[in-house]
Formats: C-alpha cells, sequence, structure tokens
C-alpha cells in the first residue's frame, strides 16, 4: 500500500485507509539524551539540533519529524524570560512582558521579535529536515495557540482581562493569534504536510470559546491554501470539542486528556472526519488500553487513528522500541 512513512502519514490525513497504526511522536530534549549532548548545547548550534533530532526519530521509529511541542518558544521569542532547570527539564517561563499593561504596545511584533532564539533555530531545523530527509517521511511543524501563548505573555488568564470589555479580550488573543497564523504561513513556504496548533491551557468554553473558534477558522483557511493537514493539540478535549473540530476541518486531535470514553467513538461516524491520537509514550497506561483502540481502528476501516505523545527525556530507547513494537507492530 504505502511505500514511503511519508505517504502513510499523508493517506492517514487524507482520511484514507492504512496498513498500520502511524508513530507520530513529539520529541525534544530525549534528542539530546539520544545524541548523548546536552539539552542547552544542543539548543545553541542549529546543526547539532537537527542531527539529534533526526537520529531520536529514526530511533523511535517515526513515520513523521515534528518540531517540539514546547510552548516556551513563542513566549520567549515575545519577550519571556526562562529559567532552565535540571538536564532534561524543559525551561520554565518566569516573567510575563504584557503583565500590568492596559494594553499592547503598538511595537510589539511577535514575529518580528521571533528571528532570534530558538524558535528561529527550530524554523531553521525544520527548513534542512525538509531537504534531508522529506522524500521519506513527512515533516511537522508545531505552533503555540493564541490562548496559551497570550496566558504566558499576561501571566494571567487572557479572558480575565476582558470581563466586562469583550474588545479587550480580542485585543490579547488577536496579537497572539498573529504570530500564531503568520508561523503557520512560514511553514506552509517550506512545504511541511502538517502543522499542529498546541493549546496547553484550554479555555474554559472549550473551543466554542469565540475567540479560539474565529481564529481556528482562518487557521484552517490558510492551511488548506497551503495544502497543510491542520492538526490540534488540547490540554483536555470533550466529546463536543471533537465534534466541532471535525465541523471546522481540523484533520486530527491529540489531548493531554479525553474527556470521554474512547468506545463512544464506536457509535459516531467521526473517524471518518477526523483523526485520534492516541498518546503511548507519555501516558504508559495507554499501552495496556490499545486493544480497545486497535478494535475501534479495525472497525473504522484502519483510518482515522495513529500513535503519539512526548517522549520523556528519561525513557530508554528500550522502553520507547518496546512501546513501538507492541502497539504498532513497527
Amino acid at each position: 500500500m504505502e511505500t514511503t512513512a511519508k505517504e502513510l502519514v499523508r493517506r492517514l490525513f487524507s482520511l484514507q485507509t492504512v496498513s498500520r497504526l502511524p508513530v507520530l511522536p513529539f520529541i525534544s530534549c530525549w534528542s539530546a539524551k539520544v545524541g548523548q549532548v546536552s539539552v542547552r548545547e544542543m539548543w545553541a548550534d542549529p546543526s547539532l539540533l537537527v542531527h539529534s533530532l533526526l537520529q531520536a526519530h529514526q530511533v523511535a521509529g517515526s513515520d513523521w519529524v515534528a518540531g517540539p511541542l514546547d510552548i516556551t518558544l513563542e513566549a520567549e521569542a515575545g519577550g519571556c524570560r526562562l529559567e532552565w532547570g535540571e538536564e532534561g527539564a524543559p525551561p520554565q517561563v518566569v516573567s510575563h512582558p504584557w503583565q500590568g499593561l492596559p494594553s499592547i504596545p503598538g511595537d510589539r511584533d511577535l514575529f518580528l521579535m521571533a528571528e532570534g532564539g530558538r524558535l528561529a533555530a527550530v524554523m531553521e531545523m525544520i527548513k534542512r529536515i525538509a531537504v534531508i530527509r522529506g522524500r521519506q517521511v513527512a515533516v511537522a511543524g508545531t505552533v503555540t495557540g493564541p490562548c496559551t501563548l497570550a496566558g504566558l505573555l499576561l501571566g494571567e488568564d487572557p479572558s480575565a482581562r476582558g470581563v466586562g470589555q469583550p474588545e479587550l479580550t480580542g485585543q490579547w488573543f488577536a496579537a497572539a493569534g498573529d504570530m500564531a497564523l503568520r508561523l503557520l504561513r512560514a511553514y506552509g513556504e517550506l512545504r511541511v504536510e502538517a502543522v499542529v496548533l498546541a493549546e496547553a491551557d484550554m479555555p474554559p468554553g472549550g473551543i466554542a470559546t469565540p475567540p479560539l473558534l474565529e481564529f481556528l477558522r482562518s487557521w484552517i483557511n490558510i492551511s488548506r491554501f497551503y495544502r497543510i493537514a491542520p492538526l490540534f493539540y488540547g490540554s483536555s478535549i470533550t466529546f463536543k470539542d471533537l465534534e466541532l473540530l471535525a465541523s471546522l476541518g481540523i484533520r486530527g486531535v491529540m489531548a493531554g486528556h479525553w474527556e470521554f470514553d474512547a468506545m463512544r467513538l464506536t457509535e459516531s461516524p467521526l473517524l471518518n472526519r477526523i483523526c485520534i491520537g492516541v498518546d503511548v509514550f507519555s501516558d504508559p497506561a495507554s499501552v495496556s488500553e490499545m486493544g480497545g483502540w486497535k478494535e475501534i481502528w479495525e472497525g473504522s476501516g484502519k483510518r482515522g487513528l495513529f500513535l503519539t505523545g512526548e517522549i520523556t527525556y528519561h525513557a530508554s530507547v528500550a522502553q520507547v522500541r518496546k512501546v513501538v513494537m507492541q502497539v504498532a507492530g513497527k
């Protein structure tokens, strides 16, 4: 059926039948461990970053090479100060440049501010990997969602700023959303197969939150223009969120936590309209539940399901390979 991993991923997000479960992990600090370098050293050298990430994805048996799922990248570019902890731990945001401001300064162009630092290194990495491996494996970008980014820059829930002032809430979302959309266009120019929008801090209203819903419509229109599969990661996803994302045209969804029983998918035609990512790397308990997920996948005609999750720094190569062999047979 598929001759390359890239073709497998394309068929997956085109909602076609695939021969096996695609393996689409997120790898960041673990790539430094595989490459036997420090995390800080890896981030300081774009060539080392490319080499380490390619090696890690190959070791993991990955069908794509994706940018790291790291919400601090855009926050750092937007002026947040970071602190690095112990080796293998991602940095933490410790300052918030928009905190206490009555409105966003006119010179605060987040996209132009992103021309240096780690975010620029990630864009350069994706560019190089698309050239080196783009014919064999799918290449995917990752972008922090406007709710999460605005919250990091403000140091609080952006909707809290808009109590009684809807136009103020929209201002914070719009500025963060503008950066996300411009990054999406930049990935489109690099001809990636997919881009993941990551909302690590979902708003209380979920996907139906008006500013987020409006932003997602623009996100999907731009994705269609560049022929990119638009994917979404949410800290928590309800069944209503999933239905709404499918209706908007999102092709794949991943979640920190699913707010519904997976077996509900057997009673719904949703897997004909959207793909679900099962976290088998950062949530080991999911591996023991794969029998039920495989039953859902086979019942849907072997479409609409893939294996995902972030491979943590402390995972051993043997553990990762065991998971891939056990649940994907790869």
